[in-house]
Order: structure tokens, then sequence, then C-alpha cells
């Protein structure tokens, strides 16, 4: 993530260096992440053009005074630091700050391509050492790791199956009381728009298509007195008021307490 977080400074992309620092911050709280996003793009846009400049001090170079601010916005928006995090500040905060004092037009990008090439070549050396090794077949260790690969492979289908044989199993979250009686109103109002609308269209197709004016209150007149249809109503209130009661007896609880 860090090495993610470097090439994007190196090629000076601030949006692609908020988005590396948003995964280094992991799962975030409910806040207001555009908010946060911004604060992060004045952050490096700031340190970037230091970098890039000749006139800039030091301290403006290094990049422990990014960590700094950005340490400041996790606190600000109440994002707890991981261990990740405080790992990367500690070590551009000591190693960074004293490189930069030391030398502040050192070029960080042309010291990083440098660093490149020399673990490229080593990593081309180790190849072709290993590669030596192998002329006239696989090695012992070649054979215990193939060995253990094995093994692991024999776990991964044991574990495939214990999950196909495990019944699934859903927990419903119960959702808050004023959430619960809210979101069973907006149901009935849903329902209500519903039927109003399919009234509106049934009377649009018979007074255009049919020449047929329909008489709503007539029909509704004749609703009223029909006494299966108000047994029906009422019932359907009681209904819904015994839910809410109960719902309203019940505890608000969490499947995840923490969060």
């Amino acid at each position: 993530m860090l090495r993610e977080f470097q090439y994007h400074g190196v090629k000076g992309d601030i949006g692609r260096m908020v988005n590396s620092s948003l995964s280094l911050l992991g799962p975030l709280p409910p806040t207001d992440v555009e908010r946060i996003r911004h604060e992060l793009e004045k952050i490096y846009a700031d340190w970037i053009y230091a970098v890039n400049s000749r006139d800039a001090e030091w301290w403006e170079k290094s990049s422990a005074q990014a960590w700094l601010r950005f340490l400041e916005v996790a606190r600000q928006f109440r994002i707890p630091a991981s261990g990740e995090m405080i790992q990367f500040f500690r070590t551009s905060f000591s190693y960074d700050a004293i490189i930069m004092r030391l030398d502040k037009d050192l070029d960080i990008g042309a010291a990083l391509q440098v660093y490149t090439r020399q673990a490229a070549k080593e990593a081309r050396q180790r190849v072709r050492r290993g590669l030596r090794e192998r002329r006239f077949g696989l090695t012992d260790m070649d054979y215990l790791r193939l060995e253990e690969f094995g093994d692991l492979l024999t776990q991964g289908l044991f574990q495939l199956q214990r999950n196909i044989e495990t019944p699934i199993i859903h927990f419903k979250n119960i959702v808050g009381k004023i959430a619960y009686v809210t979101s069973l109103f907006l149901k009935l109002g849903y329902l209500a728009a519903a039927a109003l609308g399919f009234g509106l269209i049934a009377d649009a197709v018979a007074s255009r298509w049919l020449g047929y004016e329909i008489d709503w209150s007539r029909n509704l007149q004749w609703a009223t007195t029909f006494g299966w249809l108000q047994l029906a109503i009422i019932a359907t209130i009681l209904v819904i008021i015994r839910r809410i009661v109960i719902r309203l007896s019940l505890p608000d609880t969490r499947l995840n307490p923490e969060r």
C-alpha cells in the first residue's frame, strides 16, 4: 500500500494518492467522504508543489508534515488510526525528516527510481541463480514446497466441502423503533399513492377511450357501506397497531454493537 502511494506521489497523481490514503484508513465510520477527500487533496497538492519547488523549505518538502496534517484530518473526522498508519507516520517522521533536513534539494522521485532499478537488478540475479540450480531438475526445497502446496490444496478442498455442507443462516438485524414505525407508514403511503394512481389511470382510460365517467363518490359511498370491506379495513388497522406495539416493546439491538 505504501509502495502504491509512493508510486502515485512520484507521478504527481493527487487523486490516486487520496485513494491510497483512504484505503490505508481502512473501513470508515459513517462520515462525509467527499469532505475527507477534499482535505486530503489540499494536503497532497501542497506537498507535491513543495517537492517540485526550488524555494520551499526542508520541512515543507518532508512528508512528515503531510503525515501530521493527515492525522489531523483523521482526528477531525473521528477516524481511528490503524497500526499501519501509525507505523508509516513514525517511519516518515524519523527518516524522511532527517534526510530532507540534510539535503532539502533531494529529488525523491529520482532516488526512488534508482532504488527500483537496483532492486530489479538484484531480483534478476536471484532468478538466474535459481534457474542455474534447476538445470538438472528440481531441488530438494522445490519438492518440499510442492508437498506443502499439495497439503494446502487438500485443506482448501476440505474447507470448501464444509462451507457447502454447512447451512447458510441469515440473521435479520432489528432496526430501530423510530425507523420501523416510519418505514411502516411509508409503505402504507406508498400503497395509497399506488391506489390513487391506478384510479386516475382508470378514470382517464374510461373517459377518453370508452366515453364513460366513473362516479367515484357513489363507488366510495358503496364501499363504506359494505360490511365485509369495513371489517377488512378494521382488521388491517388492528394488525398494524399490534405490530407497532410489539416492536416498541422490544429493545434496540444490532448484530455488531461496536460499529
